[in-house]
């Protein structure tokens, strides 16, 4: 497999280390969204990345990739998958997809008229502790609700205390994120998300 990597921020370095460690999987094109290229050509350098982009369209149309892997902010997932998309491109996306579920089924269908794959970048469900959860509560029979807490000011404050702003986005929809998929994969279905 061919990927095309948007991204050099912390996301796109580790892809780039689990890459180097996985047979059949090979990044060929980077692009960076800075003004500064150094880093992007760095990273090339380091993993033997033959094309380096600061233009993503060109990326999409040039590269040679199957797939193209997303790892930039949150706000651009839904532009640039749409446009990998569009150019006849299989998607990963880091997660969240998308900010909104409008978004994720414009993407969504767009992928299945195309025949491509989209996928969100979620390794939650293939860790031992998740395994081992859930098989956990499937001794505990029929469950109607399932309430998670979580603990975002907490970070917030350690962030204030570090000399940051305290906005941490992040972690909301990664929390979000993952309680929508504990819901499905442990109630069989989604339910509607309150307060």
């Amino acid at each position: 497999m061919r990927l095309a990597l948007a991204g050099t921020g912390s996301l796109a370095q580790d892809l780039l280390l689990a890459v180097q460690q996985t047979e059949d999987v090979e990044v060929t094109a980077i692009y960076h969204h800075s003004p500064d290229p150094d880093a992007a050509r760095e990273l090339a350098e380091r993993y033997g990345i033959k094309e380096v982009y600061s233009d993503y369209s060109r990326m999409v149309r040039m590269a040679k990739a199957d797939f193209v892997y997303i790892a930039l902010v949150n706000d651009a997932h839904f532009e640039y998958a749409k446009e990998a998309l569009e150019h006849g491109l299989n998607v990963i996306v880091e997660k969240p997809m998308c900010p909104t579920a409008k978004e994720v089924k414009l993407l969504a269908d767009m992928a299945w008229e195309r025949e491509l794959f989209l996928f969100e970048a979620v390794t939650t469900l293939h860790t031992q502790n998740y395994r081992s959860l859930r098989d956990m509560v499937k001794q505990l029979g029929s469950i109607r609700m399932v309430q998670l807490l979580a603990e975002i000011e907490p970070l917030r404050q350690v962030l204030v205390r570090a000399g940051g702003s305290g906005f941490f986005p992040g972690a909301f929809w990664r929390c979000l994120a993952r309680y929508q998929c504990i819901q499905y994969q442990f109630c069989g279905r989604s339910l509607r998300c309150a307060g």
